[in-house]
């Protein structure tokens, strides 16, 4: 068994009861990327029609609840060998968080395990969005990897499935502490440091227990490391697996002829700002609503649906939410709310948001 399908099978054990990979090695570099909107966290199972789902092959997407804050998103059609997955709480107030016990293809079609928790670190039925792509553009800046050996102290290279930088480097990752990890990718290096910020930076903790990770940015050094930190439920470092994803110039899944915004904001006491954005129709607005709570207005990319996501970036301690996004006024408004990772309050934090459709 070559290196790709032994780590294939790592990740589709962590999947779960979903059987050998059956998808052909040739299938690796098709175009596959899809994403949802998990929205009736208690049903058995379900097919998601909410309008807010993607599935690039045009088959169904379908949520199974396995227990309570347990669930398998089956992509019917997107079966493929590696990529990049992500998962991620979704909804108002201190909700709880969401990561990825893994994901694999299985009878021609991509699985994705998605557990979620309570603040507490308990297992808890939440509603939550979900994506997955193997796309590998070379054009613009955009990179991902899935950091899957959580203790190596070397900077190593993920199975080259499972990892993609658009410049034609590599993308390596490497602990230098307890649940704290450092990436190098050349296709934020190429933009460091006049442009990096006009891109998002989206991480998802890989886990099979209540952990979950955050960005806490690139470090003002050349090359640019960008630094991951995860934590167990009660806020201590915890070493973990983890999806890393960078765009500029592309969305979430490496498209650039969709509409597509970025921002990172600064929560600086006299208002937020921008210390960066990407968007075809001009710079977005930042509405402070309250403590911990923003409203992203990215002009010009008004259209119903979609996919949003946000964490934080450069908070430590922190983490992020999408409360909502929808069309208003010409523009497409994302709601985020963040807290504190000790006492879950709702707290000011730096952090990234991305939407697409």
């Amino acid at each position: 068994m070559g290196v790709t399908a032994m780590v294939a099978a790592v990740v589709l054990a962590a999947v779960g009861g979903v059987g050998p990979a059956k998808a052909p090695a040739a299938q690796i570099v098709l175009p596959a990327y899809g994403y949802v909107w998990a929205y009736q966290p208690a049903a058995a199972s379900y097919l998601a029609n909410s309008g807010y789902e993607l599935n690039s092959t045009g088959g169904p997407i379908e949520i199974i609840r396995g227990g309570a804050g347990d669930y398998r998103v089956r992509f019917a059609g997107m079966g493929v060998v590696g990529g990049v997955a992500h998962a991620h709480a979704y909804g108002p107030g201190n909700t709880g968080f969401c990561n990825l016990a893994g994901w694999a293809a299985s009878g021609g079609d991509e699985h994705l395990r998605v557990r979620c928790y309570a603040a507490d670190g308990a297992p808890a039925d939440l509603r939550f969005v979900a994506s997955f792509t193997n796309r590998q553009p070379t054009a613009d800046s955009y990179a991902y990897l899935w950091a899957n050996d959580p203790l190596s102290a070397d900077p190593y290279e993920p199975p080259a499935a499972f990892t993609h930088d658009s410049t034609g480097g590599v993308v390596t990752s490497q602990r230098y502490a307890q649940g704290h990890y450092l990436v190098f990718a050349d296709a934020v290096t190429e933009v460091y440091p006049a442009g990096h910020n006009d891109g998002h930076f989206h991480v998802t903790a890989q886990n099979q227990s209540a952990v979950r990770c955050e960005i806490y940015g690139p470090q003002d050094e050349t090359p640019p490391p960008i630094s991951v930190v995860c934590y167990d439920a009660a806020g201590e470092p915890a070493d973990s697996r983890f999806t890393l994803t960078y765009s500029r110039g592309v969305d979430l899944f490496g498209r650039s002829t969709v509409p597509l915004g970025s921002a990172l904001v600064r929560p600086y006491p006299d208002g937020p700002w921008l210390e960066g954005w990407w968007n075809a129709g001009g710079a977005p607005a930042v509405t402070y609503l309250g403590v911990g709570s923003y409203r992203v207005s990215f002009p010009g990319l008004a259209t119903p649906f979609g996919h949003a996501v946000a964490n934080v970036q450069g908070s430590e301690h922190h983490y992020c939410n999408v409360v909502s996004w929808y069309p208003g006024g010409g523009a497409q408004l994302v709601r985020v709310d963040c807290f504190e990772t000790d006492t879950q309050d709702p707290a000011h934090a730096q952090f990234g948001v991305a939407f697409t459709s």
